[in-house]
């Protein structure tokens, strides 16, 4: 999914007003996914507003110490709704699909001597 949002990315700091269009689309993605596999695991009544605003309420609730012990499942749930964070990973991937081709272009076959 985030390769079809690389084209419209840039590296400039100006956040264009399409960049949110392509964040809502990820987010309600994310929403989804989580939706569908939580579902099969939790009771029948799970609703996913009320799963975000719990995370919400926990990360106000945690102290330094608990973000120290925890830091990875913090940023995880967190960064799902973090624009930055969206904008970061979509422009790492940008990255990663540069160097892809680079790679296949730049194909270096053995030289064998005789």
């Amino acid at each position: 999914m985030l390769d079809t949002f690389c084209d419209a990315f840039s590296e400039d700091d100006e956040n264009k007003l399409e960049y949110m269009d392509y964040f809502e689309i990820y987010k309600n993605s994310v929403e989804q996914f989580l939706t569908e596999r939580l579902a099969r695991t939790l009771p029948a009544d799970f609703n996913m507003d009320h799963f975000l605003l719990s995370v919400e309420q926990m990360q106000e609730q945690l102290t330094d110490d608990a973000v120290l012990q925890n830091p990875d499942i913090q940023n995880i749930i967190t960064s799902i709704m973090d624009f930055c964070a969206f904008k970061e990973l979509v422009l790492s991937r940008k990255e990663a699909i540069k160097l892809d081709g680079l790679a296949e272009v730049l194909s270096i076959t053995p030289f064998k001597m005789q």
